[in-house]
Protein backbone atom coordinates (compact mmCIF):
# COMPACT_ATOMS: atom_id res chain seq x y z
CA UNK A 1 0.00 0.00 0.00
CA UNK A 2 1.51 3.43 -0.89
CA UNK A 3 1.79 6.36 1.64
CA UNK A 4 2.03 10.27 1.51
CA UNK A 5 5.02 11.53 2.61
CA UNK A 6 3.67 14.80 4.58
CA UNK A 7 7.63 16.03 5.66
CA UNK A 8 8.20 16.54 1.88
CA UNK A 9 5.56 18.98 1.57
CA UNK A 10 6.13 20.65 4.67
CA UNK A 11 9.58 21.69 3.60
CA UNK A 12 7.73 23.94 1.27
CA UNK A 13 8.66 27.82 1.85
CA UNK A 14 5.25 28.67 1.04
CA UNK A 15 3.77 29.64 4.27
CA UNK A 16 0.15 29.52 3.24
CA UNK A 17 0.27 25.96 2.19
CA UNK A 18 1.56 24.44 5.84
CA UNK A 19 -1.49 24.84 7.61
CA UNK A 20 -3.65 23.64 4.60
CA UNK A 21 -1.47 20.39 4.73
CA UNK A 22 -1.54 20.14 8.86
CA UNK A 23 -5.12 20.00 7.98
CA UNK A 24 -4.88 17.58 5.12
CA UNK A 25 -2.99 15.35 7.54
CA UNK A 26 -5.05 14.93 10.17
CA UNK A 27 -8.28 14.79 8.19
CA UNK A 28 -6.34 12.03 6.56
CA UNK A 29 -5.25 9.99 9.91
CA UNK A 30 -8.63 10.44 10.89
CA UNK A 31 -10.09 8.93 7.54
CA UNK A 32 -7.52 6.41 7.85
CA UNK A 33 -8.25 4.82 11.04
CA UNK A 34 -12.52 4.80 9.94
CA UNK A 35 -11.04 2.35 7.46
CA UNK A 36 -8.77 0.37 9.28
CA UNK A 37 -12.30 -0.23 11.74
CA UNK A 38 -14.67 -0.63 9.37
CA UNK A 39 -11.99 -3.49 8.08
CA UNK A 40 -12.08 -4.74 11.15
CA UNK A 41 -16.20 -4.84 11.20
CA UNK A 42 -15.98 -6.42 7.95
CA UNK A 43 -13.89 -9.07 9.29
CA UNK A 44 -15.77 -10.14 11.69
CA UNK A 45 -19.06 -9.78 9.96
CA UNK A 46 -18.05 -11.95 6.33
CA UNK A 47 -21.69 -11.09 5.09
CA UNK A 48 -21.26 -7.76 4.19
CA UNK A 49 -22.35 -7.32 0.61
CA UNK A 50 -25.83 -8.07 -1.58
CA UNK A 51 -28.21 -10.70 -1.01
CA UNK A 52 -28.61 -11.58 -5.21
CA UNK A 53 -31.67 -12.32 -5.56
CA UNK A 54 -33.61 -15.88 -6.95
CA UNK A 55 -29.58 -17.69 -6.24
CA UNK A 56 -28.60 -19.74 -3.13
CA UNK A 57 -25.26 -21.07 -2.10
CA UNK A 58 -24.17 -24.41 -2.35
CA UNK A 59 -21.17 -25.66 -0.37
CA UNK A 60 -20.07 -29.16 0.57
CA UNK A 61 -20.46 -30.62 -2.80
CA UNK A 62 -17.83 -33.32 -3.97
CA UNK A 63 -14.71 -31.65 -6.59
CA UNK A 64 -16.11 -34.09 -9.00
CA UNK A 65 -19.64 -32.74 -8.87
CA UNK A 66 -20.85 -31.29 -12.15
CA UNK A 67 -23.13 -28.26 -12.67
CA UNK A 68 -25.21 -30.69 -15.11
CA UNK A 69 -25.64 -32.91 -11.53
CA UNK A 70 -26.44 -29.59 -9.48
CA UNK A 71 -29.04 -28.91 -12.15
CA UNK A 72 -31.20 -32.14 -12.17
CA UNK A 73 -30.52 -32.36 -8.20
CA UNK A 74 -32.15 -28.57 -7.58
CA UNK A 75 -34.95 -29.05 -10.55
CA UNK A 76 -37.21 -31.20 -8.00
CA UNK A 77 -37.84 -27.97 -6.00
CA UNK A 78 -38.86 -25.87 -9.15
CA UNK A 79 -37.27 -24.19 -12.13
CA UNK A 80 -33.75 -23.47 -12.36
CA UNK A 81 -32.54 -20.34 -14.74
CA UNK A 82 -28.66 -21.19 -14.12
CA UNK A 83 -26.36 -23.21 -12.31
CA UNK A 84 -22.25 -22.16 -11.47
CA UNK A 85 -19.76 -24.40 -9.75
CA UNK A 86 -16.70 -21.89 -8.87
CA UNK A 87 -13.34 -22.79 -10.29
CA UNK A 88 -9.87 -21.71 -10.31
CA UNK A 89 -7.63 -20.39 -13.08
CA UNK A 90 -7.10 -24.05 -14.33
CA UNK A 91 -10.54 -25.14 -14.25
CA UNK A 92 -10.36 -27.00 -11.19
CA UNK A 93 -13.27 -26.90 -8.75
CA UNK A 94 -12.41 -24.19 -6.18
CA UNK A 95 -13.40 -25.80 -3.05
CA UNK A 96 -16.73 -27.51 -3.61
CA UNK A 97 -18.84 -24.92 -3.26
CA UNK A 98 -21.49 -23.32 -5.89
CA UNK A 99 -24.60 -21.37 -6.93
CA UNK A 100 -28.24 -22.08 -8.12
CA UNK A 101 -30.12 -19.75 -9.61
CA UNK A 102 -34.12 -20.47 -9.46
CA UNK A 103 -36.78 -18.73 -12.01
CA UNK A 104 -38.29 -17.12 -8.46
CA UNK A 105 -36.91 -15.81 -4.99
CA UNK A 106 -40.02 -17.98 -3.67
CA UNK A 107 -37.77 -21.08 -4.34
CA UNK A 108 -35.29 -19.82 -3.03
CA UNK A 109 -36.59 -18.73 0.23
CA UNK A 110 -38.19 -22.07 0.57
CA UNK A 111 -34.97 -24.12 0.12
CA UNK A 112 -33.07 -21.78 2.46
CA UNK A 113 -35.87 -21.97 5.16
CA UNK A 114 -37.02 -25.24 5.12
CA UNK A 115 -34.48 -27.74 3.67
CA UNK A 116 -31.09 -26.16 4.41
CA UNK A 117 -30.19 -28.34 7.48
CA UNK A 118 -31.34 -31.78 5.86
CA UNK A 119 -30.18 -31.43 1.76
CA UNK A 120 -28.02 -34.45 1.32
CA UNK A 121 -26.44 -35.19 -1.95
CA UNK A 122 -23.54 -37.64 -3.51
CA UNK A 123 -23.98 -38.72 0.59
CA UNK A 124 -22.47 -35.28 1.74
CA UNK A 125 -24.69 -32.80 3.56
CA UNK A 126 -25.12 -29.50 1.79
CA UNK A 127 -24.33 -26.22 3.54
CA UNK A 128 -27.44 -24.06 1.92
CA UNK A 129 -27.27 -20.13 2.56
CA UNK A 130 -28.39 -16.98 0.21
CA UNK A 131 -25.70 -16.12 -2.12
CA UNK A 132 -24.25 -12.79 -1.53
CA UNK A 133 -22.05 -10.38 -3.68
CA UNK A 134 -19.37 -9.21 -1.72
CA UNK A 135 -19.04 -5.01 -1.61
CA UNK A 136 -16.30 -3.87 -2.93
CA UNK A 137 -15.51 -2.76 0.96
CA UNK A 138 -13.18 0.49 0.44
CA UNK A 139 -15.28 1.99 -2.82
CA UNK A 140 -17.98 3.75 0.10
CA UNK A 141 -15.46 5.52 1.68
CA UNK A 142 -13.64 6.95 -1.35
CA UNK A 143 -17.05 7.88 -3.31
CA UNK A 144 -17.82 9.74 1.01
CA UNK A 145 -14.37 10.91 1.83
CA UNK A 146 -12.21 13.35 -0.81
CA UNK A 147 -9.15 12.74 1.36
CA UNK A 148 -9.63 8.80 1.03
CA UNK A 149 -9.70 9.87 -2.77
CA UNK A 150 -6.32 11.91 -2.43
CA UNK A 151 -5.16 8.39 -0.52
CA UNK A 152 -6.18 6.31 -3.30
CA UNK A 153 -4.56 7.77 -5.71
CA UNK A 154 -0.93 8.09 -4.73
Amino acid sequence: MKSINISMIHRSTDSQLTPKVDTLAQEFQVSLAAVNQATMTAAANPKIGTLIPNRIFVGGITSNTTEEELKIFFSSYGPIKDVKIINDRTGLSKGSYGFVTFENQETAEKIIKNEAETLIFKERKLNIGHAVRKQKFLEQFYIMDPCLMLYKMV
